[in-house]
């Protein structure tokens, strides 16, 4: 907003320039006034600078990109000298040379565009950083998975006993499950067309399994198997990059992870009376937790056998970890975390402050060098020592470093076969990934926040121009419709509602541009369809009109698109309320990431939008029902259209219940 508001400022500032430099030259009167503008300018420029800077100290903390893109602003405004450019134009208006004022001021104008494109700069906008830091986020989750795959390790090496002691007990479980679960699956063939109450009793044994196989990915790898509803697509899907990120999994763990999707899916389709379907997964998640079963046995094996020189081989496991994480944050400054260039910003500042101080301790000395001029030696020598005794300061360390300190020293202690404290540093390295992870979360959850908040506002800027205008045009069509009844049109009616066709053309173009933000965005169902529908009804109300139709069906379809643009308008700024409470509700609690609500409306606001959709259908039908249309052929298109509208809300009905 505070970005918002220099823009404007800047606008003003360039149309009084434009203003000056449109006048009408005549030197007795404009010059005095010429010159108290261009003074005033003056001062406005000076109040941008000064605001400019203001604004990014203020930033510099919360928002240090927004405080870096002011700062730059203000950077070109110095660079392009445009305070002693206006200096230079007073001169001129004041010694008559007006045509030469007109050039500088352009020169002006100019400079203050570059100022204004750099606050509206789009390479740092807020999808790119959003965009950079899940790519972040992404090789900091792969780290985390590494450095708990390291840790799992050094604990098997620490106490061999004790590691193959507990596989041995998950063994014995896993056989167990696969004895039920083979239960099941007889029982399923065998009562699949006995009814509901044998096939209840198999999907409660389902979710029984379904425990007991989160339970054992718990105890090998860690963490339980989600149990949170996921999209079908994502739940049963299974591609290389999967497959790529299982090889941070203890052996089995994937295979424990198929199983329990096979067995909820199973367990689904026996609820939805799919006793046959259900037999197929069944088949899948038995041969999953076989394959898991062997895995583990064969990792039972591995344990016993593990050589001496086993933790020289963590060790450059830990090394390979370690050397990902410097590429991360080291080269690549685009790659600092948010909290990386607060400390920055900070160290800098304190920098800046200490400078200031020394600069002021040596102008204060050197103040006083004519009254201890005798004592000078002394005195400096004095100094010197005690320059030399002041020890330096450290630089606070960020996550990063401290990340790859614990990865260095828990290498360290591998190849001294220290396993204990190499396994505690490999937890405190873990311990700093999750804090990186933590503050990547926290800061896309603003930047989404911040993302979703500029396009509500841009569509609701959008709807409102569309809906002025389409009041305006509302305005025109019934005051031609009052003078047809009246006295017929004269040619310059008959010109008047081709120019409102071609108003309504427009008017929906600018539907489509808007309607162009809405599909960038997937979180929303009815928003875009009710957009497509007004957009339709724009083109068949410009047809209308291109015909000269401005009889009562016309009227009722230009009244019928200005309460759909109300609907929109208000459900946009019923989301911007939503969102400043989520804000302030979210203020000082931990973050995974995600905005509290992702969707750009509400789905109370969307159900709304599609009940309003089914009034008008509803309407319309009434209209059709009490008014006789003369033209037969219209009647019958424009009910078909009703009848389009009408699938059209079932459709958007069945898409919000699939979405629940």
């Amino acid at each position: 907003m505070n970005k918002l508001f220099l823009v404007i400022f800047i606008i003003n500032l360039l149309i009084s320039i434009s203003l000056l430099s449109d006048e009408k030259i005549n030197k007795d009167e404009l010059k005095s006034s010429l010159v108290i503008q261009q003074e005033n300018i003056k001062k406005l420029i000076l109040s941008l600078d000064e605001k400019l800077v203001r604004l990014a100290n203020k930033l510099k903390e919360k928002e240090p990109e927004n405080a870096a893109l002011l700062l730059l602003a203000y950077k070109k405004s110095k660079e392009s000298l445009i305070s002693l450019q206006v200096d230079q134009n007073i001169d001129l208006l004041k010694n008559d040379e007006l045509q030469e004022s007109i050039t500088a001021q352009k020169k002006i104008l100019d400079n203050l565009f570059k100022v204004m494109s750099a606050l509206t700069d789009e390479d740092i906008s807020v999808k790119e950083e959003i965009k950079r830091l899940e790519k972040l986020k992404k090789k900091i989750n792969r780290l985390i998975k590494e450095e708990k795959k390291l840790i799992r390790e050094s604990s098997k090496i620490e106490n061999k006993e004790k590691a193959t002691k507990d596989l041995s007990e998950e063994i014995e479980k896993l056989e167990d499950v696969i004895k039920k679960s083979e239960k099941i699956l007889d029982k399923t063939v065998k009562n699949r067309l006995k009814g509901i109450q044998s096939l209840t009793d198999i999907a409660k044994g389902l979710e029984n399994i379904q425990n007991k196989v989160s339970k054992i990915h718990s105890k090998i790898e860690g963490s339980p198997i989600s149990s949170k509803k996921e999209k079908k697509e994502e739940l049963f899907k299974e591609d290389k990059k999967t497959k790529k990120e299982d090889k941070t999994s203890e052996p089995g763990a994937s295979e424990l992870k198929s199983a329990f999707k096979s067995l909820k899916k199973a367990e689904s389709e026996i609820i939805n009376g799919r006793p046959f379907s259900s037999e197929g997964d069944q088949k899948k998640a038995i041969a999953s937790l076989k394959k898991a079963l062997s895995k583990l046995k064969k990792e039972k094996d591995r344990i016993v056998a593990l050589p001496k020189d086993y933790p020289d081989e963590l060790a450059e496991k830990q090394d390979k970890s370690l050397e990902d994480l410097k590429k991360i944050s080291g080269d690549d400054k685009n790659n600092k975390l948010p909290e990386e260039n607060k400390n920055e910003d900070s160290s800098e500042n304190d920098k800046g402050e200490q400078s200031k101080g020394e600069s002021k301790k040596k102008d204060d000395q050197s103040g006083k060098k004519g009254e201890n001029s005798g004592e000078k030696g002394a005195s400096s020598g004095e100094s010197d020592n005690n320059s030399d005794k002041k020890p330096e300061e450290k630089k606070p360390q960020s996550p990063m470093e401290k990340t790859q300190k614990f990865m260095q020293e828990a290498s360290k202690n591998l190849r001294k076969k220290n396993i204990a404290k190499a396994k505690e540093e490999q937890k405190k390295a873990l311990k700093e990934l999750e804090k990186i992870k933590e503050e990547i979360d926290k800061t896309l959850a603003q930047l989404r926040d911040e993302e979703k908040e500029e396009k509500l506002a841009k569509l609701e800027s959008r709807f409102i121009e569309i809906l002025n205008r389409q009041k305006i045009l509302l305005s025109n069509t019934v005051k031609l419709n009052k003078l047809k009844k009246a006295s017929g049109w004269t040619r310059l009616e008959k010109i008047k509602v081709q120019e409102l066709s071609l108003e309504e053309i427009d008017i929906k173009e600018l539907v489509v541009k808007t309607e162009d933000l809405l599909l960038e965005d997937a979180s929303t169902v009815v928003f875009p369809d009710v957009v497509n529908l007004l957009k339709e009804d724009m083109i068949e109300i410009a047809g209308f009109l291109k015909e000269g139709n401005v009889d009562e069906l016309t009227i009722i379809l230009e009244k019928e698109t200005i309460k759909t643009l109300d609907e929109l308008i208000e459900a946009l700024q019923k989301a911007q309320k939503d969102l400043e409470k989520d804000k302030e509700s979210k203020e000082g609690q931990p973050n995974n990431g995600n905005s509290g609500n992702t969707q750009l409306v509400s789905k109370s606001s969307e159900l709304k939008l599609l009940q309003k959709m089914q009034l008008r259908v509803n309407r319309m039908t009434e209209f059709f029902n009490k008014n006789e249309i003369s033209d037969a052929s219209r009647k019958k298109k424009e009910v078909k259209r009703i009848f389009k509208k009408q699938k059209h809300v079932l459709n958007i009905t069945i898409k919000m219940n699939e979405r629940r």
